[in-house]
């Protein structure tokens, strides 16, 4: 195979549990959990900081990642529910979402077993920095828009759909690598990393970076587009973690992120359809965390900022339809899926948007979603989805 996407850096294995309101209610009354108890935590020391979490990210539909102490945490709370098991981290979500439309890739991994092996698409070559097999299951929290719970004074409707993620897993954690990777990688026209804001230590985090960056440097050319994909740190932002994405911002082509992530980077809530708060925000995050391009993708919207903006527009119609896919047809679609996503019409809200962007002519690219009319969606894995269609697409180009 001549894959010329090259996707990193983590892997893991989730359980995505089925949500059911009841049993939230159930351990609420169980707990005596009131109101006031509700926190944005992100280190999970027990059952309770965990529901104590899960209430507050749907009360705001916010989606996050969090540290929990104790793995015995997430297959205790998992047991309570139905739950499937699926394989997770960005590299691995966005392999599969394009091995459904005909592309292969060399895919990096910092853990590797028994479900990786079966899950992963035979259109994969892999590059494991573990010599091993481990399993740190992720637990995933998905949750629809509308989803309601009410127990004691709690009484809480989410305004959107959105996951989270609750991470204990060693090999994220030290990221151990795989040098073959990255002289494959060399091959490529495109290369994915991140993930280095999950290393509890954000000096070790930066020392990860710095090591991945020499190998791109040493076996990676001009000819590939290196693109970072943001990520929430676990146990939240700290001074130490603007170190790293300023030195990975420096050295690549593209830094990818969602709105919540643009949110935490520059301190502030935005209004996601008002054009010039957006240009504002990306200002800002230009200032924080310097780098030739940014792709913002959101519910709305997706957007390129940068001096080669223009070069992604078709990046991004792909990379928004295998989003969209993904949202309407969980695990379950191809390339039919695709086509049927990309007849419907553009989403009102973010057309307007996008209208209005191109109005102003400041050289960003904003191009709107398709219409979901769905509420029973899938919310885990879209920004993942996201990047493996726009990578596709950019692999394309001979850069």
């Amino acid at each position: 195979m001549n894959a010329k996407i090259a996707l990193g850096l983590n892997n893991g294995v989730d359980y995505e549990i089925r949500w059911d309101s009841s049993v939230i209610e159930k351990m609420i009354i169980e707990k005596g959990m009131k109101a006031s108890d509700i926190r944005k935590l992100s280190i999970i020391d027990s059952d309770w900081d965990l529901l104590s979490s899960i209430l507050y990210y749907v009360s705001t539909g916010e989606g996050a990642s969090a540290y929990v102490s104790d793995i015995k945490i997430n297959f205790d709370f998992a047991s309570k529910f139905d739950y499937k098991v699926t394989i997770g981290g960005a590299g691995t979500r966005a392999a599969i979402a394009i091995d459904k439309l005909g592309y292969g890739s060399i895919v990096h991994l910092v853990s590797t077993n028994n479900e990786t092996r079966t899950m992963l698409p035979r259109s994969t070559i892999t590059y494991s920095g573990n010599d091993h097999d481990t399993l740190y299951p992720h637990l995933i929290v998905q949750f629809t828009e509308g989803t309601h719970i009410k127990a004691n004074d709690i009484d809480i409707t989410s305004p959107r759909a959105n996951r989270i993620m609750y991470l204990h897993d060693p090999d994220i954690m030290t990221m151990p690598l795989n040098e073959d990777f990255f002289k494959e990688a060399g091959k490529c026209n495109v290369l994915l990393i991140g993930g280095f804001t999950t290393i509890p230590n954000p000096k070790d985090g930066l020392a990860k970076a710095e090591e991945v960056l020499g190998y791109i440097r040493k076996y990676v050319g001009p000819g590939t587009e290196v693109y970072y994909e943001d990520s929430c740190p676990p146990r939240g932002i700290s001074e130490g973690h603007t170190a790293i994405w300023r030195t990975v911002a420096s050295n690549i082509s593209i830094f990818g992120l969602n709105e919540d992530e643009l949110q935490n980077h520059i301190g502030r809530k935005i209004n996601l359809l008002d054009a010039n708060d957006v240009i504002k925000a990306l200002q800002d995050l230009e200032r924080l965390i310097p780098c030739k391009n940014y792709v913002l993708h959101t519910k709305y919207y997706a957007l390129a900022y940068g001096e080669n903006a223009k070069r992604y527009r078709d990046s991004l119609v792909s990379g928004i339809a295998l989003a969209t896919t993904r949202l309407v047809h969980g695990d379950y679609y191809g390339s039919n899926e695709v086509k049927e996503i990309m007849a419907r019409p553009a989403d009102p809200n973010g057309r307007q948007f996008s209208e209005i962007m191109d109005k102003l002519d400041n050289g960003i690219i904003a191009l709107p979603s398709f219409l979901v009319t769905e509420k029973n969606v899938t919310t885990i894995g879209l920004g993942d989805a996201f990047v493996g269609g726009f990578l596709a697409k950019l692999s394309e180009h001979e850069c």
